[in-house]
C-alpha cells in the first residue's frame, strides 16, 4: 500500500470508528430512555416495517453506490446516469410502498403498520438523491463529510424521538425518528457535496456499472432477506410484543459490532480498490483488521454474555425480562459476525460480486431453513436458529475469502487466538464473582463485573503483549512524545 493510500486509509478509519463510536454511544443511551419510556410492542411495530423498507431500500440503491466506488476509470456520464436511474427508482418504490401499505398491514394483523410504512415511503424519495454524493466520499477515502452528517442527523432524531416518547406519542416517536434522521443526513450530505448532476443519462454507461451492482444487489437483497425472515415469522405468528422483545436483544448484540467490523469494512473496501492486484498486501491487512476486530468484539461479546440479565432487567427495565435468554443466544453469533463482516471487502475490491452472490445463495437457503425451524421453538428456538446460521455460513464466506487471498487457518486461528483464550478467562471471573453478591442489586451487580471484566481482560492483553493492545500504546506514546 502507497504511503498516500496508507494515511488516508488510516485517516479514514479513525474518522469512521470515531463516528461510530460517538453515534453508538448516543443511540445507547437515547435507546435506554426509549426502551423505558415504550414498550415492546412499539418496537415490535417498526421491525416489521423493516422487513419491507428494508428490502425497497435495496431496490432504491440497487448496488449502484459500491460500483462507482469500485469502478476506476469513473465519469460524469457514469455519475449523472446513476443519480437519476436511483431518483427515478425512488420514486416508484415510494409510490409502491405507499400503495402497499395495506396488504402489509393485512398479512401482520397490525393496522399502525399502513401509517408506518406510508410515512416511511418517503424516506426513498428523500434518500436516493444523495448515493452519489455518499459513493464519491467513499471513494475518495473523505469520510468527514458524512460523518458530519451522521451525528447532527443522530442528535436531531434522538431529540424528536424522546421527546414524542415523553409525550405519549407511542411508536410514532420511532417513526419520526427515522423521518428526522434521513431528512437531516441528506441535507448535510448535499450541503458538503461538490458534485452537481446535469442532464446526462447514459445507458451505456448505466450498463456498465449493473454488470457489478446487479450481483451486489442481488446478494444484499439475499442477505436481507435471510436475516430479516425471523421478524417476519416472529411478528407473523407471534405479534408485535415478543417480536420487540426479540428486536431489542438482536440490536444489542449488533451495538458493539456496529462501531468496530463496520467502521473497518467501510474503509478497508475503497482501500482495497486501490491495491486490488496486491494480494499480498491485502491479506497482511485483512489478518491485521481481524486481529484489531476480535480484540474488541470478543470481549464485548463474552462481556455481554455475562451480564445479560443485570443490563436488560436493571437498565432497560423489567418489561424486557423475555429479551435476557435471547441476548445471551446470540452473543455468540455475535463473535462470528464480526469477524465475517470484514471479508465483504474483499470480495467486493477484487469485483468477485458474481461470486460473492453464488456463495451467499447457498447459505441464504441454510439461514431460511434453520431460522424457520427455529420457529418451532419460540423466540429462543428462532436465536438459536439464528445463531447456528451464522456459525455455519460463517465458516463458509470465510472459506472463500481466505482462498481468494491465501490465508490458511493457522493464520486465521493466530490472529484471534489471543483475543479468545482471554476473553474466555475474562467471562469464567465474572461468572464465579456472582456467587458472591447473590443478592445484590441489579445496577451494582453490574457494575462489578463491568469493572471486574475490564480489569482482567486489559491485565491479561498487557501481559500477553497483545498486538493490538501494543499498536494503542504505541500511538498514545508517540503522541504524548
Amino acid at each position: 500500500m502507497n504511503t498516500s493510500l496508507k494515511s488516508r486509509a488510516l485517516r479514514s478509519l479513525s474518522i469512521v470508528f470515531g463516528t461510530q463510536v460517538a453515534e453508538q454511544a448516543i443511540s445507547f443511551i437515547s435507546g435506554i430512555v426509549l426502551a423505558r419510556l415504550l414498550i415492546p410492542s412499539d418496537f415490535g411495530l417498526m421491525a416489521m416495517a423493516f422487513v419491507f423498507t428494508g428490502l425497497a431500500g435495496l431496490f432504491a440503491e440497487m448496488g449502484l453506490g459500491a460500483a462507482l466506488i469500485q469502478k476506476k476509470n469513473l465519469t460524469s456520464a457514469h455519475l449523472n446516469s446513476v443519480f437519476w436511474f436511483n431518483l427515478g427508482l425512488g420514486i416508484v418504490l415510494a409510490l409502491v410502498l405507499f400503495l402497499g401499505s395495506s396488504m402489509v398491514a393485512d398479512i401482520y394483523g397490525q393496522s399502525e403498520l399502513k401509517f408506518i410504512l406510508r410515512c416511511f415511503a418517503l424516506i426513498f424519495i428523500i434518500t436516493s438523491v444523495a448515493i452519489v454524493p455518499r459513493a464519491l466520499f467513499s471513494k475518495n477515502v473523505n469520510f468527514k463529510p458524512g460523518a458530519i452528517a451522521q451525528i447532527v442527523a443522530l442528535v436531531a432524531s434522538v431529540t424528536v424521538a424522546v421527546s414524542m416518547a415523553a409525550a405519549g406519542y407511542g411508536f410514532k416517536s420511532l417513526v419520526a425518528q427515522q423521518l428526522t434522521y434521513h431528512v437531516t443526513s441528506t441535507i448535510g450530505v448535499l450541503l458538503y457535496n461538490r458534485w452537481h448532476p446535469s442532464l446526462n443519462f447514459s445507458f451505456t454507461a448505466l450498463k456498465e456499472l449493473l454488470g457489478f451492482s446487479g450481483y451486489v444487489f442481488l446478494d444484499r437483497a439475499l442477505k436481507h432477506f435471510s436475516s430479516t425472515l425471523d421478524f417476519f415469522l416472529l411478528g407473523k405468528y407471534f405479534g408485535a410484543s415478543p417480536l420487540g422483545q426479540y428486536d431489542k436483544a438482536k440490536s444489542m448484540m449488533i451495538f458493539p459490532l456496529s462501531s468496530l467490523s463496520h467502521s473497518f469494512s467501510a474503509v478497508m473496501f475503497p482501500a482495497f480498490s486501490e491495491i486490488q492486484n496486491q494480494r499480498d498486501k491485502i491479506k497482511e491487512i485483512f489478518l491485521r483488521a481481524i486481529n484489531s476486530v476480535s480484540f474488541l468484539t470478543f470481549p464485548s461479546m463474552l462481556g455481554l454474555f455475562s451480564v445479560s440479565r443485570e443490563f436488560m432487567l436493571g437498565v432497560l427495565g423489567p418489561q424486557w425480562v423475555d429479551a435476557v435468554a435471547i441476548l445471551k443466544i446470540m452473543c455468540f453469533a455475535g463473535m462470528t459476525i464480526s469477524i465475517v463482516t470484514l471479508g465483504g471487502s474483499v470480495f467486493m475490491a477484487l469485483g468477485k460480486a458474481q461470486l460473492n452472490f453464488q456463495i451467499g445463495l447457498v447459505f441464504r437457503i441454510i439461514s431460511i431453513l434453520l431460522v424457520g425451524l427455529g420457529t418451532l421453538g419460540g423466540l429462543k428456538g428462532v436465536a438459536i436458529g439464528f445463531t447456528l446460521a451464522s456459525f455455519i455460513n460463517g465458516g463458509i464466506f470465510l472459506f472463500f475469502v481466505f482462498s481468494l487471498i491465501g490465508i490458511n487457518f493457522t493464520e486465521f486461528f493466530k490472529s484471534i487466538r489471543l483475543a479468545l483464550i482471554n476473553s474466555v478467562i475474562m467471562a469464567l471471573a465474572i461468572y464465579l464473582q456472582t456467587f458472591y453478591f447473590t443478592n445484590a442489586n441489579l445496577l451494582i451487580l453490574l457494575a462489578s463485573k463491568v469493572t471486574l471484566g475490564i480489569t482482567v481482560y486489559a491485565t491479561l492483553s498487557i501481559l500477553c503483549k497483545h498486538p493490538a493492545y501494543l499498536s494503542v500504546r504505541t500511538l498514545l506514546l508517540s503522541k504524548l512524545g
